[in-house]
């Protein structure tokens, strides 16, 4: 009977993140944001192919919203260094809602897409800094990994609803998914407002202890490259893939839903896996390989089947084979993203710039990704172009599980 008479410390015990208003309120507000987003992103390359243009210049289209994402990435901590994720939300909020309305409110043109792409990249760019300073400012550290994680998850719930809803909404008019993106946004910002009482800060404001132009950056971002370079082109390869989903894949599930009606399923047999194959491995999974080996494998094997499926299936065949090689493909990401946090914490004062290196690999696939995925749709068709980048991430597994080393030597005085 002695449990009966325990002195608890309630101070001391393991909360559920969820247990925190703050935190559901945030996620909340980002899982109606993200279903506007994947709304819009499935929309813009289908309304821009109807203009009559070529598959390259819808890529071209695309692309330029990362031109916009990687500029914002480079000013944004230079002309609001004290800006709280409030502030990052609200201008994230106010360009999503004018990105929206250009594409119903206005007469599509090449122009106006183009307009909408640009201010796509920085509504986008927005929300990730809103992200950061969010976590860091108002969950406590031990939570901050957890809500890292379930953010993941909000995420790909999002989109892979978007898609969905978005192919609904197309039978409509082009203009129409565009009008309820502007409601997903005006949602989201509604249930922020509503919820930002319980945002507060735990964390104390600290200085900046590490400032340096532009040039220093890149000086840094170059010695860096020496040491992760293979991890890198490993990771640009799977952001590549993705980003090939998201344009060509994208044409490519309107082509096969001509044919059947499951073809609108493309997309979301991509995404589905992301949102309890990490859960599931993390839970369940002892480890027998390294995080970079487990990468690579997973990756390897996923690619080849993805590979194998734009090469040979059709039908729903190729759904198959796209959700069984995205079940492998989708443990890769979190390993690599776990491998850096690891290489983050290494560095220490230049942990930040191996963010931001790893963030230029999302920027640079979304400039060139798009744009080469179509070119090569041009040449040999959307179904091929897809296999073209599922190749890309064999190749660049292999080559990986070859030259990466155990353990990546790195540490701040190897920067200095």
């Amino acid at each position: 009977m002695r449990h009966r008479f325990r002195t608890s410390h309630p101070s001391k015990r393991s909360r559920s993140i969820f247990s925190f208003p703050s935190v559901i309120g945030y996620l909340a507000t980002v899982l109606f944001f993200y279903i506007a987003d994947g709304i819009l992103a499935y929309g813009l390359p289908v309304v821009t192919q109807e203009l009559g243009v070529s598959l390259m210049t819808v890529g071209i289209i695309l692309g330029m919203s990362s031109l916009t994402g990687l500029l914002s990435d480079l000013i944004f901590p230079d002309l609001f260094p004290t800006k709280s994720f409030r502030f990052y939300v609200r201008m994230g909020t106010i360009f999503g809602l004018v990105t929206a309305f250009s594409l119903f409110g206005i007469p599509h043109s090449l122009t106006i897409l183009a307009i909408a792409s640009l201010l796509w990249g920085v509504y986008f760019e927005s929300s990730n800094f809103a992200h950061y300073n969010f976590i860091s400012r108002v969950v406590e550290e031990k939570h901050r990994a957890a809500t890292w994680g379930w953010l993941e998850v909000v995420k790909a719930i999002a989109y892979t609803a978007a898609p969905l809803l978005a192919i609904f909404l197309l039978k409509f008019h082009t203009r129409v998914p565009f009008v309820v993106v502007f409601g997903f946004f005006l949602l989201s910002f509604t249930v922020f407002e509503l919820s930002k009482k319980w945002m507060q800060n735990t964390t104390k404001e600290k200085a900046t202890e590490h400032k340096h132009t532009l040039k220093q950056e890149l000086y840094v971002w170059r010695v860096l490259m020496r040491k992760v370079w293979h991890i890198y082109g490993f990771y640009l390869a799977i952001v590549l893939l993705d980003v090939s989903f998201w344009s060509v894949g994208i044409l490519l599930s309107t082509e096969l839903s001509k044919d059947a009606s499951f073809g609108n399923l493309l997309l979301p047999a991509y995404i589905v896996p992301s949102l309890f194959v990490p859960m599931l491995i993390a839970k369940t999974a002892k480890r027998r390989w390294s995080k970079t080996k487990t990468a690579f494998i997973s990756a390897g094997i996923g690619s080849g089947v993805l590979c194998l499926g734009f090469l040979f299936a059709g039908g729903w065949q190729l759904l198959l084979t796209t959700f069984i090689g995205s079940i492998f493909v989708s443990l890769a990401l979190p390993e690599m993203n776990a491998t850096f946090e690891e290489l983050v914490e290494k560095l220490g004062l230049f942990g930040g710039d191996l963010i931001g290196l790893q963030r230029s690999a999302n920027n640079l696939s979304w400039i060139i990704g798009p744009v080469c995925a179509t070119a090569i749709a041009t040449f040999i068709g959307t179904q091929n172009a897809m296999a073209v980048f599922a190749s890309l991430l064999l190749a660049a597994s292999i080559g990986a599980t070859l030259v990466v080393p155990r353990f990546i030597r790195i540490s701040q005085r190897s920067v200095l």
